[in-house]
């Protein structure tokens, strides 16, 4: 065993020719390019259809006009939405509305909260302010782009300087595998692939500060770690769990163990991730009423059910069932494989790679076994941060303790401006290069200001393109459905009904009083006059 040990430490700890680092980079150069080629053909992102489209597409759109501050209110201000809201009112004196009544007046991925009065959006605003960066027409494709323009100068940066063989194709393999993944895996889901980029960024600031002995530079990459995790809570809500790990790691190192020049890197973690979820605590508090209310609703923001049904439920989906991902499969492989070998081979790691990376792990099953959350990317996340803590660990763990030279370090930081340029002229490159998406078809549809538009997935459309809000009647009981159509008709409202899926196709049949008004935005919509209403 111990020649096998010494025969594998010589093999990878070669220094890796010239001419192959050129052809690793070349490699996960031809990816990004293929990466890119396909995403300027993916037209069909820039539009806000489905529940993630419409909301991020709509904080986009108030970021640009109401301004940063402003754009934070993700209220449904519109005339239909306050209209509705005062009819649940009415509907229950009590000024309770039930919760059935509140679905009946709220879009996709909105919910209505009762301490601001308020339908808002349930989506933290990250997502949304990094649309609102680009041109519309091109907010998604660019997004993606300077994204996967960042992993791959990043990861070229440091193949370039990979400190022998063993770090070089580590590194080269993980870096194709991510820049693949970004495309197949941040489809599902604009906020995925802000997030898997601040997920392996923050994997690698924690190697630094873990593997650091200079107590100045392990208090910079603790705080950019804080900085990076609060800033990607902004980006999904749930991202907030890895925070447990690092929690873990400061107790243990500066209560249990003593480890008292720990304390100012869990200082500056704890006080950069403060200051970066002021705007995720701001927007909670314009919207849902506190910095500590949540703008989510139904299982997200539930108690844990600690049942063996939940449990079983959550595993099966997760585990064997529809929730199996690349990413997913591969994170969890990835800490198999790294607990066997580092025990059999008793590899070099940095100091605490496996308590983190296992705490993260626990904290998230814990959550996502307890709750009725079941979506097959949402443990991606954290499955690219544990694939990434083990993969710059092993290569942090090959990397030789002598202190670089001032000549080297120059060399690195010139490196380091030449590739920040480089990206960015790409970058620029491709903005001008990029069509604008397609828009809804021309005229767009015209109704009546105090219209009621009654859609599913398409209201995402009318909300933003023509400031109309819509509102998931067909998610209700018949009945209510039979009582909120009768009242706002009997108020001489016109009612649109838009034939945009299954339910809605149910609801429409049976409104015999619903007369056809041609295509909306491609899908086939009826009219109900006022005072006309005939429901079967």
């Amino acid at each position: 065993m111990m020649r096998q040990q010494k025969e594998l430490s010589r093999i990878i700890g070669d220094t890796l020719p010239v001419s192959a680092r050129f052809a690793l980079i070349a490699l996960l150069a031809a990816l990004y390019l293929f990466n890119a080629f396909e995403l300027r053909l993916w037209l069909e992102s820039e539009i806000p259809t489905g529940p993630d489209q419409q909301c991020y597409f709509r904080q986009a759109q108030l970021f640009h006009e109401k301004g940063l501050i402003g754009g934070l209110d993700t209220e449904s201000d519109f005339d239909g939405t306050r209209y509705l809201i005062a009819k649940a009112k009415a509907a229950n004196p009590a000024g309770n509305p039930d919760p059935e009544w509140e679905n009946a007046i709220t879009p996709e991925c909105h919910r209505y909260k009762r301490v601001t009065d308020k339908v808002i959006s349930q989506y933290p605003p990250g997502t949304g302010f990094l649309l609102a960066l680009f041109p519309e027409g091109k907010q998604v494709r660019m997004l993606y782009l300077v994204i996967e323009t960042i992993i791959f100068g990043w990861f070229a940066y440091l193949l370039w300087f990979a400190p022998n063989s063993g770090a070089a194709l580590l590194l080269g393999a993980f870096g194709c595998f991510a820049v693949i993944q970004l495309n197949y895996e941040g489809y599902m889901s604009f906020s995925l692939a802000p997030s898997m980029l601040a997920c392996m960024l923050m994997a690698y600031c924690t190697v630094q500060f873990l593997a650091c002995e200079d107590a100045r530079r392990r208090a910079l990459f603790a705080a950019i770690c804080g900085a990076l995790l609060g800033l990607s809570v902004s980006l999904r809500t749930a991202n907030i769990l890895l925070a447990g790990g690092y929690m873990l790691v400061f107790a243990d190192m500066c209560l249990r163990k003593r480890q008292w020049k720990m304390f100012p890197a869990a200082l500056a973690f704890g006080a950069a991730l403060l200051v970066a979820l002021v705007p995720s605590l701001a927007a909670n508090a314009i919207n849902a009423g506190s910095p500590f209310a949540t703008t989510y609703g139904g299982g997200d923001a539930a108690q844990p059910v600690l049942t063996w049904k939940q449990i079983s439920d959550a595993i099966d989906y997760h585990f064997f069932g529809e929730g199996i991902g690349y990413v997913f499969d591969a994170g969890m492989a990835t800490t198999v494989v790294f607990e066997i070998g580092r025990r059999l081979l008793r590899l070099k790691t940095v100091p605490y790679l496996s308590f983190i990376n296992t705490a993260t792990w626990t904290i998230a099953a814990a959550y996502y076994l307890t709750h009725s959350i079941l979506n097959s990317y949402y443990l991606i996340p954290t499955a690219l941060f544990s694939m990434s803590l083990i993969v710059f660990g092993l290569c942090a763990g090959m990397q030789s303790p002598s202190r670089r030279t001032a000549d080297e370090s120059f060399g690195r930081l010139a490196a380091a401006c030449a590739v920040s340029v480089l990206g960015i002229l790409t970058i620029a490159a491709w903005g001008l290069t990029l069509g604008d998406g397609p828009k809804p078809g021309e005229p767009l549809p015209a109704l009546e200001k105090n219209a009621i538009v009654w859609a599913d997935p398409s209201g995402g459309l009318f909300s933003y393109y023509l400031k109309q809000s819509t509102a998931l009647l067909d998610r209700v009981s018949p009945a209510l459905q039979t009582r909120i159509m009768t009242a706002v008709a009997q108020d001489g409202r016109p009612q649109y009904l838009i034939a945009d899926c299954d339910l809605m196709k149910a609801l429409i049949a049976r409104t015999a009083g619903a007369v056809r008004a041609g295509n909306m935005f491609g899908y086939e919509a009826y009219r109900l006059e006022p005072h006309t209403v005939a429901i079967r």
